[in-house]
């Protein structure tokens, strides 16, 4: 995937595992982001949603042993273009309200977030 999916966006990324957060990273930045920002808990992930330069957001489904459903609603709350990156199958396991949300399976690649940032208006023209 060439730079232009993500057109200079800053990412708020939000995984708890430390080694496939530095490869999601990697491939963000390929992908075009200005910015990663990496947010290990949903503490620090609301920090550095409070602090308003966030454009998009990337949320493991679950980090640590804490489900982000509220998180992924104040997200939408704010009307940024969210994605679940998770071991998720499916999005039967969401609660209806936020079901919607598209889902990268883990592993996960440049191709499968491209086609979840497509579902949320995220891309070359969008």
């Amino acid at each position: 995937m060439g730079g232009l999916v993500l057109q200079s966006r800053t990412v708020l990324l939000v995984e708890d595992n430390a080694l496939v957060g530095l490869d999601a990273e990697d491939m963000l930045r390929l992908m075009g982001a200005r910015a990663v920002i990496m947010a290990h808990t949903l503490a620090s992930a609301r920090q550095s949603l409070a602090g308003g330069s966030v454009e998009l957001v990337v949320l493991d489904f679950l980090i640590g042993t804490e489900r982000s459903e509220e998180f992924a609603r104040e997200v939408q709350a704010r009307g940024l273009p969210l994605v679940f990156a998770s071991g998720l199958a499916s999005t039967a396991q969401l609660p209806d309200d936020i079901r919607q949300i598209p889902v990268v399976t883990k592993p996960y690649s440049t191709a499968s977030l491209a086609a979840a940032f497509a579902a949320v208006g995220i891309g070359i023209g969008g």
